[in-house]
């Protein structure tokens, strides 16, 4: 299987080599284990699922963690809590980094017992679930700042999100007649009524730099409403088997003037519009800064 850089691995490297301990927290299975063991390959694992290993934490913590030699993994520490307090009288006693990485899925209960207990020792951080920019191997992770500066050293790094995988696209008739039905009812009226309504809003609140920004973006979100309408009437005209000859040729009029390739379109408008809009208004931003 091939691993996925993670976007936290810079900083759990640092901080393990500049504290004495580090924690991972995270829900279950969200690649806590994976990606330890992936960038510490030499660094010895404790388990704390293995049923012996359970129970000889439990009956000694602290004769059990002077088993082994540091630098220790300890997988599921949250298993046994008490071993979080027999690593306090462990590090209270050296001035060594990187001694102890710890793991643990119960987040809130792992993070009280780490900063109680060893306050001062342990670097705590928070793995969350696989982002696009991380399925996608896009490296820029730079904090959110809305400036131009920003936003062209991102720029640099753009590309768009699954451009070599191939896109299938299967029918659910049932689940389409429903979602079609509310579709032409309300999407598309909803979305021009939204796009007219905030785009007043915007450029007599925030002036014509922000206001544009807005049309910019409604803009985009009108292009996919239309796209979902023209889906929608496909599927609806499909559900009904007493006018099967009546749907093929409509769903093959669809595949003909490839209307879903037009949806693609219009969401790679919007975001480009998007776009369009962060600009004038972090142009508008510095102006008047």
């Amino acid at each position: 299987m091939t691993y996925i850089n993670r976007a936290i691995e810079d900083i759990l490297k640092k901080r393990f080599d500049t504290s004495k301990s580090v924690a991972i927290t995270g829900a279950r299975q969200v690649g806590k284990t994976t990606m330890t063991t992936h960038m510490f390959p030499n660094i010895r694992r404790i388990n704390l699922k293995n049923l012996v290993l359970l129970n000889n934490a439990k009956e000694d913590p602290q004769g059990f963690l002077e088993n082994f030699e540091r630098p220790l993994f300890i997988d599921e520490v949250q298993m046994v809590p008490e071993l979080i307090g027999a690593a306090k009288t462990i590090l209270d006693e050296v001035s060594t980094r990187s001694n102890y990485l710890f793991s643990g899925s119960q987040k809130w209960e792992l993070m009280k017992g780490l900063s109680e207990s060893l306050a001062g020792m342990v670097s705590i951080l928070e793995l969350g679930t696989l982002s696009l920019r991380e399925i996608n191997n896009i490296s820029f992770n730079t904090p959110f700042i809305p400036t131009l500066d920003y936003f062209k050293e991102r720029e640099k790094c753009i590309k768009k999100y699954g451009e070599n995988q191939e896109i299938r696209v299967k029918f659910n008739t049932n689940e389409a007649f429903a979602y079609g039905l509310t579709s032409l009812g309300v999407f598309g009226a909803s979305a021009a009524w939204l796009a007219n309504s905030f785009t007043a809003f915007a450029v007599f609140h925030f002036g014509a730099a922000l206001g544009w920004s807005s049309v910019f973006a409604v803009g985009g979100i009108v292009g996919i409403a239309l796209g979902s309408l023209i889906v929608g009437a496909i599927s609806l005209f499909k559900k009904f088997t007493w006018r099967k000859n009546f749907a093929k040729a409509i769903v093959e009029a669809y595949e003909k003037e490839n209307y879903l390739a037009k949806v693609f379109t219009s969401i790679d408008s919007y975001w480009s519009d998007t776009k369009k809009g962060f600009d004038a208004g972090a142009r508008k931003i510095e102006d008047d800064w």
